[in-house]
């Protein structure tokens, strides 16, 4: 185990916490750490905030390679696929696992699986380009999946010290809290519930311009079909054509207030560090995350 992890968790610890506190965290934020399928969704979601959306990938966003609404839906997808595996991969009694003999390789597989499929620069997002063709450079794509592995070293230097279940729950508590307005959250259900509420009353829009022009894009034939749109909202926006997601997103789902997407707020957690790769100084020519020579 690497010295930050070992500093991290020491400071984690600091007042006799307990993976206790893990599972009162995921309540606190809106979890079941009594429900597969709660963990599941929620620490999917973590999985993907970290490995996905914490490294390389939210620069290129904010130097606008990927927009906003090709981003919910690359989000979207990506969860969508990491998912399908944690539940393949996961066994129903899996808050047992840890007791098991062999932990440390049946960890070993669900990490390597779920990092190999997050980090495959090859893999086409909903608006048909690749990872490889999203990062600006070929440097930057190495980045990239340096930063993956890193995630995978950090998970399982984790696992080793508390076991697969507080580690499963200590990602959830991060989906929780990072990734309220993500597909898959909790709270997503309410949310597109308020934006449909705005197709039904245009008027309820918290922006005149946009209450106003919501009834001339119904007479187009845009965001006419509030009940379709609703199912096709809940099963997930990368299932969505892109002009339709486009409508939803500024039409609505970004105007959605924060007491709608938040209705469990809970405390930030204390343990979302040891879950952050810590800031690295870039050297002259390279990327900014990563280095060439892989994770710690």
């Amino acid at each position: 185990m690497t010295a930050d992890v070992l500093i991290r968790l020491g400071e984690w610890a600091s007042g006799d916490a307990t993976p206790l506190d893990v599972d009162l965290g995921a309540v606190d934020l809106g979890g079941d750490p009594l429900s597969r399928n709660s963990v599941v969704d929620l620490a999917v979601l973590g999985i993907v905030w970290a490995a996905w959306r914490q490294g390389p990938v939210e620069d290129w966003h904010g130097a606008r390679r990927i927009g906003q609404v090709d981003m919910m839906r690359a989000n979207a997808a990506i969860t969508r696929q990491v998912r399908d595996l944690l539940c393949e991969l996961l066994p129903e009694r899996w808050w047992t696992w840890d007791v098991r003999v062999g932990l440390r390789t049946e960890a070993l597989v669900l990490w390597t699986v779920l990092a190999r499929e997050i980090g495959t620069i090859d893999r086409h997002l909903p608006d048909g380009c690749t990872v490889a063709e999203l990062a600006p450079d070929d440097e930057e794509a190495v980045d990239y999946r340096n930063h993956v592995l890193w995630c995978r070293s950090r998970w399982l230097a984790l696992t080793a010290e508390y076991g697969l279940r507080v580690v499963l729950m200590m990602l959830a508590c991060a989906g929780a809290w990072k990734c309220r307005r993500w597909w898959l959250h909790p709270d997503w259900p309410s949310q597109v519930d308020e934006f449909i509420g705005y197709l039904h009353e245009p008027m309820r829009h918290p922006k005149p311009e946009v209450a106003a022009a919501i009834p001339e894009l119904q007479r187009q034939g845009r965001l006419a079909h509030p009940a379709e749109i609703r199912r096709g909202l809940l099963a997930g926006p990368d299932l969505l054509d892109a002009d339709t997601a486009a409508d939803c997103y500024w039409k609505g789902l970004i105007s959605v207030p924060r007491l709608v997407v938040g209705t469990r707020f809970g405390s930030r957690p204390k343990f979302l560090p040891l879950l952050e790769r810590p800031p690295r100084l870039s050297a002259p020519g390279s990327a900014q995350h990563g280095v060439a020579g892989g994770p710690p």
